[in-house]
């Protein structure tokens, strides 16, 4: 008798384990490598921002009770009540980033609605963070700048407009722009969207573009205050997020930024490059990392490190992240 053949004699079909499985009673994963990956990657840039604005929010509270937040405490058109609720909406909006990643990734609980709804609420908290830190106080510093012993009015100005502000908007794009966009893939994910090739490498020119600007601001503020001869073991010359000892480490870290900008422009046409660009990336993180934010703390007979400095790191990753990684994303899939 034929094992095969069933009580009406017909021939059973084969089993498929695979099928079986999927219709079993053990809870099977929804969640595509996709959509873990960008995730991983909204948590990323959400615990950035949190740091950023759990700083900002410690450095610009109150502590003394007889002064007014609305006072303009520290001599800034920006009054500290306003940088104050700029470090709580960055808080805000690094929290729910984070927390929708964190739910997607360990609990495997998530929809386009949630997403959606992250993304409305980073867009206009992340509008007035910028315009707050990146834009306001600047513009106000240079126009009230009036030069001192080391630098002239017209190169103060320039130190703070190109340093300063370019610089900030360099980084500060890379880092909120950064969390909106990794918001978005995700939302792309969960639909199910595909995301092109081409859409990838225009993303690598945007923020190969972005850190050329950053390497030119970079390498002006070393240029500018290298050509007056400053060095210093007692206090840098702050232009944040330049905060300069050595001008000779700003102009080396300029340098390695050009390299590694220019790199991710011929990677988002070549797949050797952007598998390269992954080790380029390293040694330029670390560089700016160098250049950023250890010097602050770790060279010896130097004053303690400036308050706030520890946000350049996720500003330096930010930075250094998205031209390496859509660079490698326009040749290889997840």
């Amino acid at each position: 008798m034929n094992p095969d053949a069933n009580t009406t004699g017909t021939t059973a079909d084969p089993v498929d384990v695979e099928k079986l499985a999927a219709h079993s009673d053990e809870p099977q994963s929804s969640t595509s490598k996709r959509v873990l990956e960008a995730a991983g990657l909204l948590l990323v840039w959400s615990m950035f921002a949190l740091v950023e604005g759990t700083l900002r929010m410690t450095i610009n509270s109150n502590p003394n009770p007889e002064v007014s937040l609305t006072d303009d405490l520290d001599g800034t058109i920006v009054p500290a009540a306003a940088k104050l609720a700029g470090g709580v909406a960055e808080v805000i909006f690094g929290l729910a980033g984070f927390f929708v990643a964190f739910f997607v990734l360990v609990f495997n609980k998530g929809s386009p609605t949630i997403t959606t709804a992250f993304v409305i609420i980073q867009v206009p908290l992340g509008w007035f963070v910028f315009i707050t830190f990146v834009l306001a106080e600047p513009i106000r510093a240079a126009v009230e700048a009036t030069g001192d012993d080391l630098l002239s009015q017209g190169e103060q100005r320039a130190l703070i407009l190109l340093g300063n502000m370019l610089g900030s908007i360099n980084f500060c794009w890379a880092l909120q722009g950064g969390q909106f966009l990794m918001g978005l893939r995700l939302l792309a994910a969960q639909k199910g969207e595909e995301e092109s090739k081409s859409k990838n490498a225009l993303r690598t020119y945007v923020w190969c573009g972005n850190m050329l600007v950053a390497a030119f601001s970079t390498i002006f503020v070393g240029s500018l205050l290298a050509s007056k001869g400053f060095t210093s073991d007692t206090a840098p010359v702050g232009a944040p997020p330049h905060v300069v000892w050595y001008p000779a480490i700003s102009i080396v870290t300029a340098v390695v930024m050009f390299l590694f900008g220019g790199m991710g422009i011929v990677a988002a046409k070549s797949s050797m490059v952007a598998a390269h660009m992954t080790l380029m990336w390293v040694f330029t993180s670390v560089m700016m990392l160098i250049n950023f934010s250890f010097t602050f703390g770790i060279v010896p007979g130097l004053a303690p490190p400036i308050p706030g400095s520890a946000q350049h790191i996720g500003l330096v990753f930010s930075t250094t992240i998205l031209p390496m990684y859509f660079a490698y994303r326009t040749h290889f899939s997840v």
